[in-house]
């Protein structure tokens, strides 16, 4: 972020959206460290969570204790209905609860236009590894003053909340609009891996190699990356 504030309130979003399972974390402490007002203020010395005992009183948290985050049982909860709601999507509903294949096209759908994106030029980097190689992009990487960014929207984050069930076609609707809009400021979308190799084919039924084949088509610009 580019100020200390906005980096607090995106270390809190990240935080309160964490799932991890099976193990309890520290998560409630980090989240009562980044409401302290000191801490908001960045006024804090390497003393400051000895001065502060109360940071590790979860059971009193300052943040919203309401919040899935204020408990392990909360956080199972919400992803579980994830998974449900990523199963139906996929699988469709379960017979098992009542569901009539027969009626699902009666089912009031509601139509979610496509973003009005401005193009953004894009940044030279697939142009460089198309026009002289690999080993020319390495180099311009290391040359590179800036930090470069990898959005992982299309892997890491449907896998982390949804079990990489998005579908190619679901992927496919935005992303002309994902490259004009990230533009110069990405090097590369991550949008393939191990897990959706797997997926694609257990449980989406459809071709991995063929969603990196459509995919390249809406966005010729911008670096595609692999999980290994």
């Amino acid at each position: 972020a580019a100020t200390w504030p906005a980096a607090v309130r995106r270390m809190r979003r990240a935080l309160l959206e964490m799932r991890i399972r099976g193990v309890k974390t520290n998560v409630p402490f980090l989240l009562n460290v980044l409401e302290h007002p000191d801490f908001v203020k960045g006024d804090v010395t390497t003393s400051f969570i000895g001065d502060n005992p109360s940071l590790l009183s979860i059971g009193k948290s300052a943040w919203d204790v309401m919040h899935f985050q204020s408990s392990q049982d909360k956080v199972f909860r919400v992803e579980r209905n994830l998974r449900y709601l990523a199963n139906v999507a996929v699988n469709g509903h379960p017979s098992s609860l009542g569901a009539d294949a027969s009626k699902l096209d009666k089912v009031r759908t509601t139509y979610i236009p496509k973003p009005d994106v401005a193009r953004k030029e894009p940044g030279p980097w697939r142009k460089i590894l198309r026009e002289e190689g690999p080993e020319a992009l390495a180099k311009a990487v290391r040359a590179s003053p800036s930090l470069l960014v990898t959005d992982t929207t299309w892997r890491d984050a449907h896998q982390s909340l949804l079990a990489t069930r998005v579908r190619t076609s679901d992927i496919a609707r935005v992303a002309r609009e994902t490259q004009d809009a990230l533009g110069k400021s990405a090097f590369s979308v991550e949008m393939w891996g191990g897990a959706t190799f797997d997926v694609c084919l257990r449980f989406l039924h459809e071709c991995p190699w063929a969603r990196l084949e459509q995919l390249r088509e809406l966005a010729p610009d911008i670096p595609f990356q692999m999980l290994l």
